[in-house]
């Protein structure tokens, strides 16, 4: 199921409990999967782009530019 189709469904106050198994949360842990998806490709695009412009990966502790990447 989409999670477009997941918040029609909450839009109506539909209840995701089928057998004992709570379908929002199985919903909810998929979404911070994609998100944390997302945050990772983010960050390796980061890494590519600063090999690119560095020639190496290793991105110093104090990279002011980026220090999100700088702990990655």
């Amino acid at each position: 199921m989409t999670l477009d189709r997941v918040q029609r469904l909450r839009d109506v106050d539909f209840c995701f409990r089928a057998k004992g198994i709570d379908l929002q949360a199985e919903v909810e842990l998929q979404r911070k999967r994609d998100q944390g998806y997302a945050n990772w490709t983010k960050h390796f695009n980061e890494l590519c782009e600063y090999k690119q412009k560095n020639g190496n990966c290793l991105v110093p502790k104090v990279y002011t530019k980026n220090k999100p990447l700088a702990s990655w």
